[in-house]
């Protein structure tokens, strides 16, 4: 005797219908829904990688600035010593 296929509930928040997904990796009850789901996982996908480039674009800069802070104060270290 089989098991009966499993049931799950539609991913997209204004669907929630239950269905019998036709693979292991369904998560949309239909075509439509399936297109939402990836559109917003796209559109966040691309806010995280947008959210890293700039912590990394403002890490760089810091850098950028502690160098010339130490910079500016290797030229600033032998007129304190006259």
């Amino acid at each position: 005797m089989m098991a009966k296929p499993a049931r799950r509930r539609c991913k997209n928040d204004e669907c929630r219908e239950w269905f019998h997904p036709a693979f292991a990796n369904q998560w949309w009850c239909s075509p439509e829904c399936g297109t939402k789901i990836a559109l917003e996982r796209r559109s966040k996908e691309r806010e995280k990688a947008e959210k890293a480039a700039e912590k990394k674009r403002r890490r760089e800069e810091q850098k950028q600035k502690d160098k010339l802070k130490i910079r500016k104060l290797a030229l600033k270290a032998p007129q304190l010593l006259d």
